[in-house]
């Protein structure tokens, strides 16, 4: 499921909380708001990296794969904190995969 971000909700997240609301409301336009189940995948490792997402509600887990096959997993992350973006910095695929651990919605 997809929608457009609520303006009034983004300052309450820390990394919008500096913005002005005209900023804010600029800003709201070009940020979609995506859900996914338990278990889903939100980010797959290797693939190109297009967008950040910021978690809303529920948890994620950041997990690589060793040649072995065995799981480490990096992060557990919840509301407010900031996924995917190491791949903006550096145009690589991305370099985990990253799996929503229940219903998550994320901008």
């Amino acid at each position: 499921m997809t929608r457009a971000a609520d303006p009034t909700g983004l300052s309450e997240l820390a990394l919008f909380k500096d913005l002005s609301s005209e900023q804010l409301s600029k800003l709201a336009p070009l940020l979609q708001e995506r859900a996914f189940p338990g278990g889903a995948g939100v980010i797959t490792a290797e693939e190109p990296g297009a967008g950040a997402y910021v978690v809303l509600f529920g948890s994620v887990k950041v997990h690589v794969l060793r040649p072995d096959g065995a799981e480490v997993i990096l992060a557990v992350l919840g509301p407010g904190e900031l996924v995917g973006e190491m791949s903006l910095a550096d145009s690589l695929g991305r370099p985990a995969d990253v799996v929503a651990l229940e219903g998550a919605s994320f901008l």
